[in-house]
């Protein structure tokens, strides 16, 4: 406190001093102030540097006091492997503040999960942990969750926004992970504008500075996303919506969109930034939601009635009356069907859906009636069942809608396991269940149980192990790999977790079975198993991995889930028998190689929300005979139907004035020996929005009798028409389709 005394007695000096100055004049007051600043000098160099947090207050010095610490940042999400800075700093009740980020003690409350060194956390394992930093007897914490999954997609909402000089806009940045799950990395992002003298950002929050428009980019990896911000000096005059009336039935949803208008004539879209609201939830509610696709609002119909869906925008409004007629629940189920389990203290989500007389379906989870049989046990909550307390009597959780209900039982008390056949990383199936797992010479795995090997295994959904109740929720990567000797397995109706490589190379493997809460099947989960003929593939799966199919030559039929919107590299590469493949409307994207070989598949319909499709996607489909390229397709990549020996009709949207064609080129090899394409029509036509074809594009494809050119084609490939009997350049190819009707 040495230091802390003789600021006090510079200060008393000074003040003595000051009041002394006051009294004199002239000549005599420079003396006095040449006095006083060589002595304060001597002061100043005797320890009294100013640098130190303390006050003076009316002569009495207080000494400060810690009052609390603030981490930064406040969460975080990383990957096995990954690390993350985290800096505490002071704050003292007279407002310093001071980093003590290398003075403060760290920990973390999983050390199986990650460790601390200064602030520097390194993910270890998939899992949640807190990061604690102490200092001053006081502490602060931070949340990080370390996924085993790899970032896909990353979005910022909102995408856009418009600003007055000087005002502010919160942006936040959003990883999407191939596992289905999402998380806020706002903070870890890497942000920056495109001109920092029209404004600048930092951690998300963007500053006008002056009129012009900006493009804000974030960055998380490898990944970026961007968002556009117009700053300007012109009033806003008004805001309107797309739409001042809807008419739905209850349970149907409509979109709308909202512009905000200026005084210079220009009109922006403000539906990310706009304030929604609805004048009864009951009736009709609204709800945004901001993709890498843009920001879509949605009005949803509950009950019959009338409700105004206002937007807001800087003190201006629009409205629209949303009318919602009835439409009668006609059944109800609760998901999952069959028993499930929640640990005290945790949740699990069940949904509501319900089926209406228009024979649309519906998650009526937020609005439904819940009731727990037994709170006690279990409380439920919009679907949300949060364990209470242990027991063995099953809980009923009941929703009810329309008139209707149905219910679920729940089990309290269970630890979730991820079982892993074997590895010691993580509980493993002998231990837990008993199975003796063993290698061979050829490296091959083998189960044994009661020295018996086992070929067909059903993995209970709950169990003891040394009076410890548990829960299977799951299959770790490589649980099950190479164990030849399999035919069968059946999940439990609690795991919702497939890992990577989980069966591959099973080879006697004919069937499994999932329940339809798996929402996760990591890349090569069943890669080899060239047995495998009888797979459904849960409804929650939202994406499919790189070669999750790789050789499953058994596997005659597959039916894609309805919500997977891509499918990975080589995902069913070498299915030599895949006769049959149903799409989802929602699939956006094949990547490379994504049913090369696949030579007993003759046709495949792509749904018309497809917008890419990866190199050699088609390659080697020897059987293959018709194929739509759906109109939002903007490129044929490369080999995409090389030695596609018996394609005949390859159809592809021409365009029109109203909506014109998107395909702008053809790349190396598209067609490569495909002798048989467009054998039965005089003509073909390429569309008019292609300005580059490829080398070797259509070499091989014999049969093509004319093929019809834009002549504004540059460049076009070594040998890209090879074997083309007859070309002709035309300034601008007509007709409707390619390959149906040639020129129209």
């Amino acid at each position: 406190m040495k230091y802390i005394q003789l600021k006090e007695c510079c200060c008393n000096y000074v003040s003595y001093l000051h009041n002394k100055f006051r009294a004199i004049n002239g000549v005599s007051r420079m003396l006095v102030m040449f006095f006083m600043l060589s002595s304060f000098i001597v002061l100043a160099a005797s320890g009294c540097s100013g640098n130190d947090h303390s006050e003076y207050h009316g002569g009495q010095h207080d000494s400060p006091v810690l009052v609390s610490l603030s981490l930064t940042p406040g969460s975080g999400v990383l990957a096995p492997g990954e690390t993350l800075q985290f800096s505490v700093r002071t704050c003292y009740d007279d407002g310093y503040s001071k980093d003590v980020t290398n003075q403060a003690r760290w920990d973390v409350s999983s050390a199986d999960l990650a460790n601390v060194d200064k602030g520097l956390v390194s993910a270890l394992a998939p899992g949640t942990v807190t990061v604690t930093a102490s200092f001053g007897g006081l502490s602060a914490q931070a949340e990080i969750t370390i996924t085993g999954a790899t970032p896909v997609g990353l979005t910022i909402s909102p995408e856009s926004g418009v600003l007055a000089s000087q005002e502010t806009l919160q942006l936040s940045a959003r990883a999407a992970y191939n596992d289905g799950t999402s998380q806020d990395v706002t903070e870890q992002a890497q942000w920056k504008v495109s001109d920092t003298t029209i404004a600048d950002v930092d951690k998300g929050l963007v500053s006008a500075l002056a009129s012009g428009t900006v493009t804000v980019t974030a960055s998380f990896g490898e990944l970026s996303a961007q968002a556009e911000i117009t700053i300007t000096d012109a009033d806003l005059v008004s805001i309107t919506l797309d739409k001042t009336e809807l008419n739905l039935l209850a349970y149907q949803s409509d979109t709308l969109s909202a512009s905000a208008n200026y005084s210079d004539g220009t009109s922006v879209n403000i539906d990310a930034v706009a304030e929604w609201t609805s004048s009864s939830d009951d009736i009709a509610t609204v709800s945004r939601e901001s993709t890498e696709a843009g920001t879509t609002v949605t009005v949803q119909g509950l009950a019959p009635g009338t409700a105004v869906i206002t937007a807001a925008y800087k003190g201006q409004t629009a409205q629209c009356q949303a009318t919602i007629s009835d439409n009668p629940i006609v059944a109800l189920e609760v998901s999952p069907e069959s028993r499930t389990v929640v640990l005290v203290g945790e949740t699990i989500k069940l949904k509501a859906m319900a089926t209406f007389s228009d024979q649309t379906k519906a998650d009526v989870s937020s609005t439904a009636e819940w009731t727990s049989n037994d709170p006690g046990k279990a409380t439920v909550d919009k679907g949300t069942v949060t364990g209470v307390e242990e027991g063995d009597d099953l809980v009923a959780i009941t929703a009810k809608a329309g008139g209707l209900e149905a219910s679920v039982d729940v089990k309290v008390g269970y630890s979730y396991i991820i079982l892993n056949g074997v590895s010691e990383d993580v509980p493993d199936l002998e231990k837990y269940l008993g199975y003796k797992v063993e290698q061979d010479d050829q490296g091959n795995y083998h189960i044994y149980r009661n020295d018996s090997e086992v070929t067909e295994l059903e993995i209970p959904a709950t169990f003891e192990y040394e009076n410890v109740p548990y829960c299977v929720s799951g299959l770790d990567k490589e649980a099950l790999h190479y164990c030849v000797s399999l035919q069968s397995v059946t999940l439990p109706e609690t795991a919702s977790y497939v890992g990577v490589s989980c069966f591959n190379g099973c080879t006697q493997l004919k069937s499994v079975k999932m329940s339809d809460i798996v929402n996760y099947i990591g890349e090569y989960a069943f890669s080899g198993c060239s047995s495998l003929n009888n797979l459904t593939l849960p409804s929650d799966i939202t994406y499919i991995l790189e070669n999750t199919f790789e050789n499953c030559s058994s596997l005659t039929s597959i039916s894609v889930p309805s919500m997977v919107t891509s499918i990975g590299k080589y995902a069913f590469v070498g299915c030599e028998n895949l006769e049959t493949v149903e799409l989802p409307a929602s699939l956006e994207s094949l990547d490379e190689g994504t049913f090369e070989s696949c030579s007993s598949l003759k046709t495949v319909e792509l749904p018309q929300n497809l917008k890419s499709l990866g190199e050699g996607a088609f390659k080697l489909c020897s059987s293959l005979e018709t194929v739509n390229i759906p109109a939002k397709v903007t490129a044929i990549p490369k080999e995409l139907f090389a030695n596609c020996d018996n394609l005949q009709t390859v159809t592809l949207y021409m365009g029109t004035e109203e909506a014109p064609a998107v395909l702008t080129s053809i790349g190396p090899g598209a067609f490569l020996e495909c002798k048989n394409l467009f054998k039965n029509l005089e003509s073909v036509a390429i569309p008019a929005t292609v300005t580059s074809i490829g080398d070797q594009a259509f070499k091989g494809c014999s049969s093509i009798t004319e093929l019809i050119v834009p002549d504004d084609v540059d460049p076009i490939g070594d040998e890209a028409f090879a074997d083309v009997s007859h070309i002709t350049y035309h300034g601008k190819a007509s007709g409707q389709l390619w390959g149906a009707n040639g020129m129209n």
